[in-house]
This record gives C-alpha cells, sequence and structure tokens, in this order.
C-alpha cells in the first residue's frame, strides 16, 4: 500500500476543531483553491534534479525527480487535499470544488523578482542550470519543459485517486504564455511569474474551470 493510500484508508487527518463556517465570508464559498510546489522543483532545491553536463548521463535525473514528484510530492497533495475536503465537509456539509493547478513551461533568462538583486528573490533557474553546465537557452527550455511536464502530469493524475474525482478540478496551464525569443517577455516578469497581461491570461483559464463548476446561490 503507497503512503497516500494509507492516509485515505486510516482516516488519520487533522482538521480544525473550530467552526469555520462562522466566518460571514466562508458561507460565501463556492470554490477553494490550491497552489503549490515549485519551491520543490525551483531554486536550491533544483540542483538535485540535475546531473552534469560532463557527466555520464547528462542532464534531469528521473530517478530524483521521479522520487520528488511522483512520492513526495504526490504524497503530501493527497493528505492536504483529503484534509481540506474533510474540512469542507465538516464545516460546510458538502464537498466544495477544489481547482488544482500547474504551471506553465517557464523561460530560465536569469530575470529575478524586479531584477532580483540583493535581498529580491530570484533567478531560480538559470543559476543551476549554468552551475551544471548547461548554457543555451533554448535546450534549457526543453528541459524545463520536461520538469513541468512531469510535475503537471502528476497532479492532473491526483483527479484519478479514488474519492476525489467528485471535487478535485485540474486547471492545466501549460501553454498559456508564450516562451518565443520575440514574445516571452511580454508575458513573463520574471523566470517565475507572469506580467499582468500572463496573469489576465492564466485568470482566464481559472474562470473558464469555475464557469463549468460553480452553480450561483439561490
Amino acid at each position: 500500500m503507497r503512503p497516500w493510500q494509507r492516509v485515505l484508508s486510516s482516516g488519520d487527518l487533522e482538521v480544525p476543531s473550530g467552526s469555520i463556517s462562522d466566518y460571514p465570508l466562508a458561507k460565501a464559498l463556492e470554490s477553494l483553491g490550491l497552489s503549490g510546489g515549485g519551491d520543490d522543483i525551483a531554486g536550491p532545491e533544483f540542483k538535485a534534479l540535475l546531473d552534469h553536463a560532463k557527466s555520464a548521463e547528462p542532464g534531469i535525473n528521473d530517478a530524483i525527480l521521479d522520487e520528488i514528484v511522483s512520492s513526495r510530492l504526490k504524497n503530501s497533495y493527497v493528505y492536504l487535499i483529503a484534509s481540506v475536503n474533510r474540512v469542507s465537509q465538516l464545516h460546510f456539509g458538502r464537498d466544495l470544488p477544489i481547482l488544482l493547478h500547474g504551471y506553465d513551461y517557464p523561460v530560465p533568462d536569469g530575470r529575478g523578482f524586479a531584477g532580483g538583486w540583493g535581498i529580491l528573490p530570484g533567478p531560480w533557474l538559470k543559476p543551476t542550470l549554468f552551475a551544471k553546465g548547461f548554457y543555451e537557452q533554448a535546450e534549457n527550455i526543453v528541459t524545463m519543459s520536461a520538469i513541468i511536464d512531469r510535475f503537471d502530469s502528476m497532479l492532473a493524475d491526483l483527479v484519478q485517486v479514488p474519492g476525489f474525482a467528485d471535487f478535485l478540478h485540474f486547471v492545466d496551464l501549460r501553454g498559456t504564455l508564450p516562451t518565443s525569443a520575440s514574445l516571452y517577455q511580454d508575458w513573463w516578469a520574471n523566470e517565475m511569474h507572469p506580467t499582468p497581461a500572463g496573469f489576465r491570461a492564466i485568470a482566464q483559464k481559472f474562470a473558464a474551470t469555475l464557469e463549468e463548476l460553480v452553480v450561483p446561490n439561490p
């Protein structure tokens, strides 16, 4: 039995003891959103996913990526989703729709938040790629796309976990923002975050999903 199967079968989930439904805004809840995992495949942790360009098997280390994404992150997501759903059942008497999203394909160009200088966050991708001996941006985009595909595919598969299909919905953001050299900076503010135009494009993906799921209150 896999760890996430033990979590679901044991019912060993911690939930808040108070009543969320006592909060006025909570009564208007129609759906919930879950976002996470990016810090586990970017920044300092990114180094563990790549073998050096001069090593016997350069590039993505499939064994490590599979362990992190398909085991550790999946187990964490299953626990989190099951816990949130349990809270929804206890405090609202129903399964609130949960929207789970992955990430779009980034361009590892070395841009951090507002330039990434000093104490500002970033960059998160290019330093590791260069440290591992990968200097061609076009090839690095392909590498990042492969990692994002593995991560997002794991998230999409969570909908098939027993008991999740009725309330869990995956919002696939891949291919939303351009990565071509002539366009990407209009949509990507830095390596990890969109520009205002990019956020609007992503918001449209969420809006389309919500329109299919949410039934207006009478």
